[in-house]
């Protein structure tokens, strides 16, 4: 029997219900918590993160720590969703058969183990002829 392989967290550093990036608040964890909860669930690796690039100042400590490749800045005039499609092609390009969770900045889940069991296969991309 082969061990699964660990799941792709895909980070995701915008506001998707507008054209401005959220405020911070006092119920927006702080960046490297964030990245925390991603490797509690994978490796360093396989930790992706869409950035929009309004909050790279602070998510700057965060970004140096994950592979370049693993990071894609969402350009302004950009849709969230438009952003992790690319970002999810870019992982199925890499791993085929990749599961992929991800991990708003600003949402959490209150038990990550639940959350991984409900999310596990949720996510698959579709990889456009």
């Amino acid at each position: 029997m082969t061990e699964p392989s660990l799941p792709w967290a895909l980070l995701v550093v915008g506001n998707p219900s507008s054209s401005t990036p959220a405020s911070p608040n006092a119920t927006v964890d702080p960046p490297s918590t964030v990245l925390g909860r991603a490797l509690s669930l994978t490796s360093i690796a396989k930790t992706s993160c869409l950035l929009d690039n309004r909050l790279r100042p602070q998510w700057g400590e965060v970004i140096q720590q994950l592979w370049p490749d693993n990071v894609l800045s969402l350009p302004p005039h950009e849709r969230i969703v438009d952003g992790v499609m690319r970002q999810l092609e870019s992982i199925a390009s890499q791993e085929p058969n990749a599961t992929v969770i991800l991990v708003p900045y600003n949402h959490c889940a209150v038990e990550e183990l639940t959350w991984l069991d409900s999310a596990k296969g949720a996510l698959r991309p579709r990889v456009r002829e």
